[in-house]
């Protein structure tokens, strides 16, 4: 019996749709070291709905005690900003 190959398309699709461990951890460290005061989380997870990027993202801020960090889900775009370079501190 001959194998059944996956086209590239195919294999991106299902590569995008499974969990890739620590991808949201890696992405708040290196958002955390770079100093700057926000970003577009979906932008990095262009596969993955909004809701998904902003519950794996709070899971990791909970786990990390990151306080200083907000994470924004808007108009299904998911944002992540610091609230400790501007002076200002959530409430």
């Amino acid at each position: 019996m001959a194998l059944d190959f996956l086209t590239e398309e195919e294999a991106a699709k299902l590569l995008a749709s499974t969990r890739e461990r620590g991808a949201y951890k890696t992405f708040m460290a290196e958002f955390v070291e770079s100093g700057e005061q926000g970003a577009n989380a979906s932008k990095r997870f262009p596969a993955k709905k909004s809701a998904s990027i902003y519950q794996g993202l709070n899971l990791v801020k909970k786990d990390q005690d990151m306080q200083n960090i907000r994470i924004i889900n808007h108009e299904d775009t998911v944002y992540v900003i610091r609230t400790d370079l501007n002076g200002s501190e959530e409430a």
